[in-house]
């Protein structure tokens, strides 16, 4: 990775460079990427159908490679692109799906990565058993 494709948590923010002092200026670009408006998921849009025992559940389309695709928008506009898929499921089905926007944001909490290291005794051997840290 060069330094032209950093991920933008690497790249410093203009208070950052400040703090450094004289003879630091930020490029065009730097400054560009602190002026970009950051995407936020504020608001979820689904297309819901519900079973004989009226459970509720997300529509979904399956694609040619066999993956399941639900049909989960962030906005509004991409909800509105899933309209003809979401009108063939109900056609198909003969079942009504409802949209359904979710927007009561509430972060529960986070989960954070864990290293994860090859076994010492999968190491010479190529295997692919990989064990976290808490494993060792």
């Amino acid at each position: 990775m060069t330094d032209e494709t950093k991920h933008l948590d690497e790249i410093p923010t203009l208070a950052e460079l400040s703090e450094l002092g004289e003879g630091v200026e930020p490029t065009d670009k730097m400054k560009a990427e602190q002026e970009r408006p950051r995407f936020e998921i504020r608001e979820v849009f689904m297309f819901v159908t519900k079973d004989v025992n009226s459970d509720e559940g997300t529509a979904a389309v399956v694609s040619p490679n066999g993956q399941v695709i639900p049909l989960i928008a962030f906005d509004a506009a991409k909800a509105e692109q899933m309209m003809p898929a979401a009108q063939e499921i109900a056609n198909q089905s003969k079942k009504t799906l409802m949209v359904v926007r979710l927007f009561n944001r509430e972060e529960l909490g986070t989960v954070e990565p864990k290293l994860i290291q090859p076994a010492p005794d999968q190491i010479s051997m190529g295997s692919n058993n990989l064990r976290t840290e808490e494993e060792q």
